[in-house]
Order: structure tokens, then C-alpha cells, then sequence
């Protein structure tokens, strides 16, 4: 399930089926949304539990067998919620906690494709095989994704040592919990402090006269 808080509504209440500020994929229902495309035979699904909260905690899993063909690389997209202008959004990254529960290391990238074309994550977060949960943060920089990530169409999060949008054929298993909008924090400069106003000058009293 995806939650998405009601100030992000207030604020963009047309992003109810898109991307919204804040909203976050925590899996405690159901896969939300995410998928591999058609013919996998093993396509990402929720686990019950062992999340990064422990015991029934849900979460993400998804898994590759490796070789060729459909269900070889590992990887999982959304074009529902995910989907949307990033930049009239906000967004300005896309956290999430993952888990490598296979044999073999992992390289975690983000990548869309978006109206302007694709947007290739060259950030890769690298999990250690049979790891525990880790954070990660993927920046939404336009110099890491080759161009601004706009009107975005599909999201991926995927393994690849190299930016693609397609996973790398591995057999491995990955776990994907909390994938969570993080909203661009704007800065207000403390408006200028104009000085109190004292009236008008007093005029200094006249010297007294010592006395004779």
C-alpha cells in the first residue's frame, strides 16, 4: 500500500494515482503496484515479514534466476504512483531500505522513463551478499541522471553495475521496503530586521553651571 500524507494531498490533490510529496510504499497489504513486466515467473511480491522493522514487518521481494530470458535480471517497476512530474512535485530524492538476500553482491540504481526520454541513475548503492537492511538515498541531480527527471512514466529500481535501464541478468534476491518521495526543502531567508523606530531625537539637556 502506498500511504501519502493529507498535507500532500492539500497541496496537490490531483496527485492522488501519481507522484505526491512524502509518499511512501511501506508494502503492509499488497505489492503496490510494482511489477517486472510480462512472463516473469517469479515477479516481485510482497514477504510477510523480517522487514527492516522485524518480525510482520512487509516488504518487497524481488528476485532473478539468472541466464536468459524473462525473469533473468533483476529488477521492478511502477507506472502508477511513481509516474508524474517530479519537478512540479518537488521531489527532490527517492529513499528507501534495502536488503541483498542473495549469494552474490548487488549494485542498486534508480532509472525512469520519462517524456523527455530515459534517465539513467549512474549512483549505485552497493549491497554486501547475504546483508542486513541498509538506508539509501538517491539523489534526483540532473548531472547523475544525464537530464532533469521530469514527466516521468515509469519508475525502476534495479541491479546493474552500469547505468541502464535494465537489469543485469544475476541470480539473487533483493528486499525493498519504505520507498519514500522525499520533497525538496526550500529555504526562507530571515527577512531583514528593520530597526525599532525610538521617536524623535531628544535633545540633550544644557550644561549645568557649577555653582560659585
Amino acid at each position: 500500500m502506498t500511504r501519502i500524507t493529507a498535507l500532500a494531498l492539500l497541496l496537490a490533490p490531483s496527485l492522488a494515482h501519481a507522484i505526491a510529496p512524502d509518499q511512501v510504499d511501506e508494502f503492509d497489504v499488497d505489492a503496490a503496484g510494482w511489477n517486472s513486466g510480462g512472463g516473469n515467473p517469479n515477479p516481485p511480491a510482497r514477504a510477510a515479514t523480517d522487514g527492516p522493522a522485524g518480525a510482520d514487518d512487509g516488504y518487497l521481494l524481488v528476485q532473478a534466476r539468472g541466464g536468459g530470458g524473462a525473469g533473468s535480471k533483476l529488477v521492478a517497476l511502477n507506472t502508477e504512483q511513481w509516474a508524474g512530474d517530479y519537478a512540479a512535485a518537488g521531489i527532490a530524492a527517492i529513499e528507501m531500505d534495502l536488503r541483498n538476500e542473495g549469494d552474490v553482491p548487488l549494485t542498486i540504481r534508480l532509472s525512469f522513463r520519462t517524456a523527455a526520454g530515459e534517465r539513467l541513475g549512474r549512483q549505485g548503492v552497493m549491497l554486501p551478499a547475504q546483508g542486513a537492511w541498509q538506508h539509501a538515498e538517491f539523489v534526483l541531480d540532473p548531472a547523475d541522471f544525464g537530464g532533469a527527471v521530469g514527466d516521468v512514466t515509469e519508475l525502476r529500481i534495479l541491479h546493474n553495475a552500469q547505468p541502464s535501464l535494465r537489469g543485469a541478468a544475476v541470480t539473487g534476491a533483493l528486499g525493498v521496503d519504505n520507498v519514500h518521495a522525499v520533497a525538496e526543502v526550500v529555504v526562507v531567508p530571515d527577512a531583514a530586521v528593520e530597526p525599532e523606530d525610538a521617536g524623535p531625537p531628544v535633545d540633550a539637556a544644557p550644561p549645568v553651571a557649577d555653582a560659585a
